[in-house]
């Protein structure tokens, strides 16, 4: 009786390896997030942002307001 081995398309091994590979680097990025923000005091999400949030992008924020109660007072 001759037995039958099923193998995996190529494509799709590759496929797996590189979706594996991204889930392990964002682990690591997530792991090294959390081991910061413990010596800094700060939670995940704050260190996120003071990480990404760049302070042009506040003073946009003020800006706009700024504009937005302008035109409110002048119409």
């Amino acid at each position: 009786m001759a037995r039958y081995n099923y193998s995996s398309p190529t494509w799709l091994k590759v496929v797996g390896y590189v979706v594996l590979s991204i889930l392990v680097l964002a682990a690591f990025f997530c792991l090294a997030v959390l081991i910061y923000g413990g010596c800094e005091g700060t939670t995940f999400v704050e260190t996120l942002q003071t990480w990404f949030t760049s302070d042009k992008l506040q003073e946009s924020a003020e800006t706009v307001e700024q504009t937005t109660a302008m035109l409110h007072f002048i119409n």
